[in-house]
């Protein structure tokens, strides 16, 4: 069976978690080192979240650095 990377074992699964996000702009825009930023999201749909603060912003790429489960 092949091994699921972070975002796909992230959207497998819907238990609420803690996830530390890398945003890094698709394209570099003036004032921007092109490094993006961490952002921490607590929540059930990794991908409906990113959906919702992709809303209204440059577009991006994000990863998940990584994952904290309170259980």
């Amino acid at each position: 069976m092949k091994k699921l990377d972070k975002k796909s074992q992230a959207l497998l699964n819907k238990e609420t978690r803690t996830y530390k996000i890398n945003v890094t702009p698709c394209s570099p825009f003036e004032g921007h080192d092109g490094k993006g930023e961490n952002i921490e999201i607590t929540t059930n749909d990794i991908d409906y979240s990113m959906r919702e603060y992709q809303r209204n912003r440059l577009p991006f790429i994000w990863d998940i650095k990584s994952v904290y489960d309170p259980k």
